[in-house]
């Protein structure tokens, strides 16, 4: 069994990892991610997950099976989220993160293969130092 878990020398490991939203929707017709709305996920080492939705932050629970992740119910910050194109996108993005998701891992890339069969394309992206 492969850990996907543990980063290689040129795929960076899931966890410990900040990942930027850059498409959504379904595999035949992606959604580019809106500028100015910079959604993020990164997995804990912890068995929590965290992340932005480009309007609001979200955490929750997950665990890695095999190939796939399994998220626990996620909680959410509720400020407004202006414009259509942030709307829809934090709507995809907390929908895609439920239940069991499929996931691999490329160079400097996550997909997430999502139960309602939407597609999330990440990059990965330096974590900000949340001290200083």
């Amino acid at each position: 069994m492969i850990d996907h878990s543990e980063s290689t020398a040129d795929t960076p490991a899931l966890m410990g990892t900040a990942w930027r939203l850059e498409t959504y929707g379904p595999a035949n017709a992606p959604v580019v991610a809106p500028n100015g709305a910079e959604a993020t996920v990164t997995f804990g080492d912890d068995g929590r997950v965290t992340g932005d939705t480009g309007c609001n932050r979200f955490f929750g629970p997950y665990q890695i099976e095999g190939d796939e992740i399994v998220f626990g119910a996620l909680g959410a910050t509720r400020k407004a989220c202006i414009g259509e194109e942030r709307q829809r996108q934090e709507a995809a993005l907390l929908a895609a993160l439920r239940g069991d998701v499929r996931y691999e891992l490329g160079d400097d890339t996550l997909r997430l293969f999502a139960a309602n069969n939407a597609v999330l394309t990440l990059a990965s992206t330096p974590l900000e130092d949340d001290e200083g």
